[in-house]
């Protein structure tokens, strides 16, 4: 009994031993990645730094969270469309979706940093340079793999904020309403993008109130909006969905009986 005690103990501490060591290889690819993000703002370091991690990267998980970022940058410094494209047609989705090894997880959770970038900040920039073509490319490109997105709360966003761009049904507005008071009606999504994603959502419902001139509607998300404006990433996305500003009368708030929900992770 004391040797399978042993047995079994030794088997527990391998595979933490090999989870840690996963974690510490993955945590260096996404240093280099996130280095790379950093240089995002000078477009002379930017591209041979992403086109070096590219190319040197051994992992296809983290060559296709290259590519993305790439995309991301082509198309902030808009160029050719043809050069665009080559990188959409580069990019495979299945890379940081499907776990090779667990075949019925994926690996969503994992890459949601890479989902933003693709449906929104590429998206953004698209919108903010008057893209429509660019904005539908984007778009069938998210759709190639929709079905492994429809417990993930990006996609809803996503979804909400496409219905927005092309004018569909409420333009998204229900569904951001309820994002900006934390329903999330049990979807996916990690814990550090939650508030990113309440933002956006708070930036689009600012967006419609300045459209139709809604005031109350603009009062309810003026303190999210403001305090996001006053950061890089916030006011970056404002001035690309042509957000110029919103009343200063009051807050968001929930109301009363409203809890905000949890995200499943």
């Amino acid at each position: 009994m004391s040797l399978l005690i042993t047995i079994v103990c030794f088997a527990i501490s391998a595979g933490m031993l090999i989870s840690l060591l996963t974690l510490l290889k993955r945590s260096k690819k996404m240093k280099k990645l996130i280095a790379c993000v950093d240089q995002i703002g000078d477009e002379a370091r930017f591209f041979p730094a992403i086109d070096q991690f590219i190319d040197s990267i051994q992992d296809p998980e983290f060559a296709a969270k290259g590519e993305i970022l790439k995309l991301w940058g082509l198309i902030k410094y808009q160029k050719e469309l043809s050069e665009i494209e080559a990188c959409l047609q580069r990019m495979d989705l299945s890379k940081i979706i499907i776990d090779p090894k667990h075949r019925r997880r994926n690996k969503i959770g994992l890459n949601e940093d890479s989902f933003y970038y693709l449906c929104f900040a590429c998206s953004f920039k698209a919108y903010s340079q008057n893209n429509t073509e660019l904005l539908n490319r984007l778009h069938e490109k998210v759709l190639e793999k929709e079905d492994y997105f429809q417990d993930q709360l990006f996609y809803q966003l996503y979804t909400a904020s496409w219905n927005w761009y092309t004018k569909q049904g409420d333009r998204g507005e229900a569904v951001f309403l309820d994002l900006a008071q934390g329903l999330i009606r049990k979807m996916k999504c990690s814990r550090q993008m939650l508030d990113i994603y309440r933002n956006i959502a708070a930036a689009f419902l600012a967006e419609i109130a300045q459209e139709r001139g809604d005031a109350e509607l603009a009062q309810r998300v003026e303190k999210p909006v403001s305090s996001w404006a006053a950061t890089e990433m916030g006011g970056n996305i404002l001035r690309d969905l042509g957000i110029h500003e919103v009343s200063q009368l009051q807050s968001w708030s929930k109301t009363d009986d409203t809890e905000e929900e949890k995200p499943e992770e």
